[in-house]
């Protein structure tokens, strides 16, 4: 059976792609489907996914497809692809704009046997789940009490060698203080230290 190509998405490619299709006669073969509001259907649906990306902070796109078990081809391109996808194990790694990489990586794909593209589809979901919401909470917790951790350990601020000067010195009259019968004063003290408020006695 032939290979089927579904492109997602809107921009300013549009007509140039529509024109090579009319002119190569593939229609039949290549679909521009525009926006999609489901694309874990599209995912779960499809073997591969092509994601051409030049920048990549971090391919939601990629974990979304991996989860489906759809074996993305991706151009490793900094920082993300390569941190999520290990080539030709989960997923494939080609050169930016090697456009034959991608080729090449889909014709692997058409000739690999039923036992190894399951092996990299189970691979995939595996990494995939390395994203999940519980896992992502729990790196963030580990991150969090290491920085905790060596804040702790540092040297704290000696207020000795601090000076303090009052900054300013108002008279509460007791409307929105305490009763007149109790007269006090809300002093504002100004210290030249990076030490903390709840340090100071």
């Amino acid at each position: 059976a032939p290979t089927m190509l579904s492109i997602f998405g809107t921009g300013t490619d549009q007509s140039r792609l529509e024109g090579l299709i009319d002119e190569h006669d593939v229609g039949d073969q290549i679909k521009l489907l525009g926006y999609t509001n489901d694309v874990y259907d599209e995912f779960k649906q499809a073997s591969f996914s092509i994601l051409p990306t030049n920048q990549e902070a971090f391919g939601l796109s990629i974990v979304e497809s991996m989860a489906c078990g759809c074996i993305p081809i991706v151009y490793d391109v900094p920082y993300g692809p390569g941190e999520i996808i290990t080539d030709r194990v989960d997923g494939f790694l080609v050169p930016f704009g090697d456009i034959r990489a991608i080729a090449d990586c889909v014709r692997t794909l058409r000739t690999m046997s039923d036992l190894d593209l399951e092996k990299m589809r189970d691979a995939a979901r595996n990494r995939a789940s390395d994203y999940g919401s519980r896992e992502i909470a729990q790196a963030w917790a580990r991150v969090i009490d290491v920085t905790r951790n060596r804040k702790d350990s540092t040297a704290k601020s000696a207020i000795a060698q601090r000076e303090l000067q009052i900054a300013s010195i108002t008279p509460l009259d007791g409307s929105n203080g305490p009763s007149a019968a109790t007269p006090s004063l809300d002093v504002e003290l100004c210290i030249d230290s990076r030490t903390k408020s709840a340090d100071l006695s």
